[in-house]
């Protein structure tokens, strides 16, 4: 299990996507890696990997996002 210590200042993961293609619709699954551990998480679709992360990071409703400046990309 991928521990994570959701107050600290900063987590790193490395998120890996591969599309699946399917009879009627494509699918993408997600492995997620925390870089300090190294331990791998599978997701079998977007949704479960937003739900662990939303649990993870006590997050109250993943699907809304946050004020816009908050949630566009930074170009730092």
């Amino acid at each position: 299990m991928l521990m994570v210590n959701p107050h600290a200042d900063y987590v790193s993961f490395l998120l890996k996507m591969r599309r699946v293609r399917g009879e009627s619709a494509d699918i993408w699954t997600v492995t997620l890696q925390d870089t300090r551990t190294q331990t791998v998480l599978s997701f079998p679709n977007l949704s479960t990997l937003l739900i662990f992360l939303a649990t993870t990071f006590n997050v109250e409703d993943a699907t809304q996002p946050e004020t816009a400046s908050k949630s566009a990309p930074s170009t730092s």
